[in-house]
């Protein structure tokens, strides 16, 4: 659809940041979709939302509005990376920092946005570094600023509590001990169960693989667990016992019960999304 609307295939990876591909998806700001759209601007692109009926989860109808949106903030902007940050940020927002920066370069008017903003431009631009630029009309000077935000070799990519640097390591298709000799600040080769989240250094090249697969994969087995089970900490409980008991992520038991500092409580209640395999296996033993 975007190809055939003379717009970048790119911009598959902007709906992959919004919403990692869910449906179903809803912001904590009540955007939803995949492409994540506000109710009010949904309405504005020829979307029907109403109690009964939202057409933002229809991912047919909402790419057509999506891909009108991004045609108008072209329009309006003159240059892709400024439409994209316009649509994370909005049309107001990105207008008052080109104000602000007396300058739409990307080097300039990044430091004027949010912080949201600015990493969820980075993501999408160091995949357009590598695959696309002439696409998003990102030209030599262009590049040469977002060289300058990032050095020219590495990157930064963000990973959840409890992930291990092996598994990312493979999905980027890397040795474990070369991303591990890039983050030797992680002793054990995992990310500290009592951050909520680590930014980790990974080299430039393998940013396509990290928001292509390692990120993707995240998100599409997030999308697997279609059912839940009640689990109460027993004090031989460790948040690593109870991933591998139940086939999920370290990382993903943190985020679904939003457990401060990696610490678990005896007699704690835990909710475990799980596949409908996992579901059948424990009922059968019920």
């Amino acid at each position: 659809m975007l190809l055939e609307d003379n717009l970048s295939d790119l911009f598959v990876y902007l709906a992959m940041v919004e919403s990692g591909f869910k449906v179903n998806a809803v912001s904590p700001k009540k955007a939803t979709g995949i492409w994540q759209f506000m109710s009010a601007t949904a309405k504005a692109y020829n979307l029907t939302v109403n109690s009964s009926f939202d057409e933002r989860l229809d991912p047919i109808l909402a790419t057509n509005s999506a891909m009108l949106y991004l045609h108008k903030l072209y329009g309006d902007f003159g240059k892709w990376y400024l439409a994209i940050m316009a649509y994370n940020a909005g049309e107001g927002r990105v207008q008052k920092a080109i104000k602000k920066a007396k300058s739409d370069r990307l080097s300039v008017v990044i430091e004027y946005l949010p912080k949201e903003t600015q990493l969820y431009i980075k993501k999408i631009l160091l995949v357009a570094m590598i695959g696309e630029n002439i696409s998003l009309g990102l030209e030599e000077d262009s590049l040469e600023e977002f060289a300058d935000i990032y050095g020219d070799d590495m990157a930064q990519v963000e990973v959840d509590a409890g992930e291990s640097l092996s598994y990312v390591a493979k999905m980027i298709n890397m040795k474990p001990k070369e991303l591990l000799n890039l983050n030797h600040h992680f002793k054990n080769g995992k990310i500290p169960v009592s951050l909520s989240k680590y930014n980790i250094n990974i080299p430039k090249d393998r940013v396509v693989d990290f928001y292509t697969k390692y990120s993707l994969k995240k998100e599409l087995d997030r999308a697997s667990k279609c059912c839940f089970i009640s689990h109460t900490v027993d004090k031989k409980d460790s948040l690593n016992s109870i991933s591998k008991k139940y086939n999920i992520r370290v990382s993903e038991l943190i985020k679904s019960n939003s457990i401060k500092g990696g610490k678990l409580k005896t007699n704690q209640l835990l909710v475990i999304p799980v596949t409908q395999k996992t579901f059948n296996d424990f009922s059968s033993k019920i």
